[in-house]
């Protein structure tokens, strides 16, 4: 279980993520830490430090969102329902939602269609760098106006010292795993896929 905060360290807003940890330091518990310290991309968080506190290991990460895709969709629909509170308001405000002509919009959760490739071209460098995500999901994928960044690692994977490829289910939200995960959780430790993107990514 973790929980983030935003603090402040020498005048930059940074996220700071706190894991609670059962006993002590585990490989497994560093497994997010190692994988960010190998990655650096523009829609992926950075890692800025990290310490250990009794039973807590403490990220610092950057960049501050405003939250997270799953927030954001829940924003958008109370405000085209008129049930939006005050604290949805600001933060849909803060991502630059609002135009002066609403008729503009296409759709209601416009801004994150221009996104879209941000979040292709971050999963697409993970994948150069053999680093397998596990967990892609609205809540794990952050939002600033205009900005978008893909965070929490702690199921990713680096599978580049591994004799081969294979889509394991160690990790991950059930409800988001892909049809071939889902349907044959137990054989798929010893099976193969192979995927042939027909696209260019911008």
């Amino acid at each position: 279980m973790a929980v983030v905060y935003e603090t402040n360290v020498q005048g930059h807003s940074l996220a700071w993520k706190k894991v609670g940890l059962r006993k002590k330091l585990t490989k497994k518990d560093m497994q997010e830490i190692e994988i960010l310290k190998q990655l650096s991309h523009e829609h992926i968080i950075r890692l800025v430090g990290t310490y250990t506190h009794h039973r807590i290991l403490g990220l610092l990460l950057f960049s501050v969102a405003v939250c997270d895709l799953h927030t954001f969709f829940d924003d958008a629909e109370a405000y085209w329902n008129q049930t939006a509170e005050e604290s949805q308001l600001q933060r849909l405000r803060q991502l630059g939602y609002f135009k002066e002509d609403e008729t503009t919009y296409k759709h209601k959760a416009w801004p994150i269609y221009a996104q879209i490739g941000c979040l292709m071209s971050a999963i697409a460098y993970l994948h150069s760098q053999s680093v397998r995500y596990k967990d892609l999901k609205p809540s794990n994928v952050l939002l600033s106006r205009g900005q978008l960044y893909l965070s929490d690692f702690g199921t990713a994977t680096d599978f580049s010292l591994l004799s081969r490829s294979a889509t394991g289910h160690g990790g991950g939200t059930y409800v988001y795993f892909s049809p071939e995960v889902s349907r044959f959780p137990l054989f798929l430790d010893s099976a193969d896929f192979t995927i042939d993107l027909d696209c260019q990514l911008p």
